[in-house]
């Protein structure tokens, strides 16, 4: 029976475990979370006709890239056009009157109040043909901003009333994302050292600056935090996309804390171990614990580790505690996938 017990854990070479071994690496000092957000417009402008009147032409389309001052639609200017100049007759004739009555108020043949009054109607007139005059100015609409017409509202033909929408422009610039963080990340905000964008379209991460964060959590106990992309921003990042932050955390007492691959990292009844492997090759689950992932999708392991250690790296699910392994040769550099 005691030489029965002793073979209980004992397994021949054929059913072995092979398993790689790494040694932990200390911490570089920087930690990594992700969070998803949505790529938003710091500007957005409705633009409006200051008159009404019937769309006469539509020089752009939705999706179209305009830039400021440029031209975008025009109204029927016919009847404008004809105020303009019924005023302007109105006030060179007033004009003309005036220096008429000019003379004859010199000469005494008319009154101080009557010139007066005629002075006060050519102001009148003449204001009433500035207006006419800016009203023609008001059928054309140009752009005032620099950005993509993301709708036009209405057709050629269509009557518009003064201050009614006609079209939806988003800046060319200034892209925001925004993310809601929790707490325990929040606490960290002092040791925030970068922040990046990563998009499905995007093949690399993308620069951001960070432009606020609410001090004031919401009902889910989550800060809102805004943050800017950099001028050259990619024709890729569109409003409305989803998009996944990296924020980098400095950490300020990585003495002890050391990272290794986080598939070296398994859950046991709610807690998390490694497997550690002795001089001679047994395996023993050791506690950890796992505080966050590093820039490379490293656990970082800020107790039970020591540095000293071999663990395993990869396969630690099936393993047993005491189990003896068969550890693998380390790949060589030169030798991709062991094909030598």
């Amino acid at each position: 029976m005691g030489l029965l017990c002793s073979c209980t854990n004992t397994k021949t070479d054929s059913t072995m475990h092979s398993v790689r071994q790494i040694a932990p690496s200390p911490n570089d000092a920087i930690a990594t979370e992700h969070f998803y957000g949505t790529v938003n417009d710091k500007d957005e402008i409705n633009v409006s006709f200051k008159v009404p009147g019937q769309i006469e032409k539509v020089f752009v389309k939705d999706g179209d890239f305009v830039k400021e001052g440029q031209l975008i639609a025009s109204l029927d200017k016919a009847d404008y056009q004809l105020g303009l100049e019924a005023a302007q007759t109105q006030y060179e004739q007033l004009e003309n009157e005036i220096k008429r009555l000019e003379q004859l108020y010199k000469s005494k043949s008319v009154s101080e109040n009557d010139y007066e009054k005629a002075i006060s109607g050519l102001k009148q007139a003449k204001v009433q043909y500035q207006t006419y005059k800016n009203k023609i100015d008001y059928t054309e609409l140009y752009s005032p901003i620099s950005g993509y017409i993301q709708h036009f509202n209405y057709e050629p033909s269509e009557m518009v009333d003064a201050g009614m929408t006609v079209a939806n422009i988003i800046s060319a610039g200034n892209r925001q994302i925004e993310i809601n963080i929790p707490i325990a990340t929040y606490m960290k905000r002092d040791k925030f050292k970068s922040f990046f964008a990563k998009t499905l379209s995007a093949e690399e991460s993308i620069p951001l600056r960070l432009i606020s964060i609410t001090p004031k959590a919401d009902n889910n106990q989550l800060y809102r935090m805004i943050l800017a992309f950099d001028d050259n921003i990619p024709a890729s990042i569109t409003p409305g996309m989803n998009c996944e932050v990296q924020i980098n955390i400095a950490n300020d007492n990585p003495a002890n804390e050391y990272t290794v691959p986080m598939r070296s990292v398994f859950e046991f009844e709610g807690k998390e171990y490694v497997w550690t492997i002795s001089q001679d090759s047994i395996v023993t689950k050791r506690e950890v614990s796992m505080t966050g992932m590093d820039d490379k999708g490293n656990a970082i392991i800020s107790a039970g580790l020591d540095g000293n250690e071999m663990i395993v790296d990869a396969g630690v699910d099936m393993l047993q505690e005491n189990e003896k392994v068969r550890i693998l040769p380390e790949i060589s550099d030169t030798n991709i996938g062991g094909l030598l």
